[in-house]
Parts: C-alpha cells; structure tokens; sequence
C-alpha cells in the first residue's frame, strides 16, 4: 500500500469511516461491503435529516403515510438520502419494512407492484409469505373490520391470499403478477389479472397485508 493511500484512509477513520465515502464514479456505491457505514454518514444535511427523521417517526405513530420527495441534478446525493432513509429504518424503526427497489425499466404502476412483491418474497422467503398469510387470517377472525377494510382495498387479494396458504400455485402465479387464462381465473373465484389499472390497489392491499399479517408498515424507496 501507498504512503498516500495509508495516510488517506487514517483521515478517513477521523470520521468513523474506513474508505473514502465520496465515489469516483460520482455515484453512491450501492451493495458496497461500507454500504451501510456509508449510507449512514449523512453529514451536512442537518434539515435534510429533520424532516426525513420526522416523517418516519409519523409513519412508526400511524399519523397517514408521509411522502418524502427527493428531487436534485446527478451527484446531489439522491441515492445516498434514499439509502440513509433505509438503513435508519431498518436500524431504529422496528414496526416499518423499508424496500429499495432499484431499476424500473418502464416505469408503470404493474412493474412497481410485481418489484416490490418480488422483492420481498426474494428475501424473506415463502416460508414467511405463508407465515403472515396464518396471521392475517387470525387477526382477521380476532378482528372482523379487518377484512372489510382489505375488501375495500382490493377483494381479490384476500381471495389469493387464503388460497396461497393452500398451496394454489395458480393464486401465488397471480400474486407475482403472471397473466392468468380466463378459465384460471374462474377457477381462483377473481376478476381479472393485476394489470395497470387495478395494480395501485394491488399495492395497496399488500401492503395492508403486510401491516396486518407482518406488522410492520411498508416503506418503499425507488429512485
């Protein structure tokens, strides 16, 4: 190693970091092995990190679903204050899931919902997915208004769901978003397959799932 590499990175270890966190390449080094370090050295952002940190203990207390709009030219640091919201949740707040949903090819309500279901069975596993299945239906039965409010969401979701935990492979195709046959879709008892104008409600409705079977709130970052 360097004599300037070696005094480089005593500099950095001033800060608590171990490398340099600004990247060459201008953009921040995600699925770094410092991502987490990095992410979290979210210096100079004093009101940057008011208000993230306040719409998060709002999200935690239940207050709605706060909205936190990230807007900049290229090396802001958009990707960077998506990754401090993320590793701050995983971190501090216990009740809220944090998704980072990379690469929408083209941008559409179905390709969101299908990234972020994807996403989660990926990895948490179907063992998981069946577990908060059980949950739901025994806050459900615990709590009859429940399933009123998921009806009201989007029906069909709770239709699959309880057919998942039966191990219908149809249900579960449709639940990551696979186009059905007309006669699969009778055969599962719903209307029509998950497409762009129905996919909102979708989201909608898993995510209530996951409060509900999971407890936890869903927090979805893309940038």
């Amino acid at each position: 190693m360097s004599l300037e590499r070696e005094v480089g990175d005593e500099v950095y270890k001033v800060y608590g970091l171990e490398i340099n966190p600004f990247s060459a390449g201008g953009s921040f080094p995600l699925g770094h092995a410092y991502e987490k370090k990095l992410a979290l050295a979210f210096a100079g952002r004093d009101e940057a990190e008011r208000i993230i940190n306040q719409s998060l203990n709002r999200l935690s207390r239940g207050e709605g679903f706060p909205v936190i709009a990230i807007c900049g030219f290229y090396g802001y640091g958009k990707t960077h204050a998506l990754k401090y919201i993320y590793w701050t949740t995983r971190d501090k707040y216990y009740d809220i899931l944090p998704i980072y949903i990379k690469g929408l090819d083209k941008p559409s309500g179905k390709e969101l919902y299908v990234k972020v279901v994807t996403n989660l069975i990926d990895k948490l596993g179907h063992p998981w997915l069946l577990n908060a299945i059980k949950n739901m239906i025994k806050s459900i039965r615990n709590k009859p208004e429940l399933e009123e409010q998921m009806r009201n969401i989007f029906p069909d979701m709770l239709r699959v769901l309880i057919k998942i935990k039966n191990n219908d492979i149809l249900a579960f195709k449709w639940l990551l978003g696979n186009e059905l046959k007309f006669e699969e879709l009778v055969k599962l008892g719903i209307y029509k397959n998950i497409d762009e104008s129905n996919a909102s409600k979708a989201l909608s409705a898993f995510a209530f799932f996951i409060y509900i079977g999971y407890e936890k709130k869903l927090l979805l970052n893309n940038p």
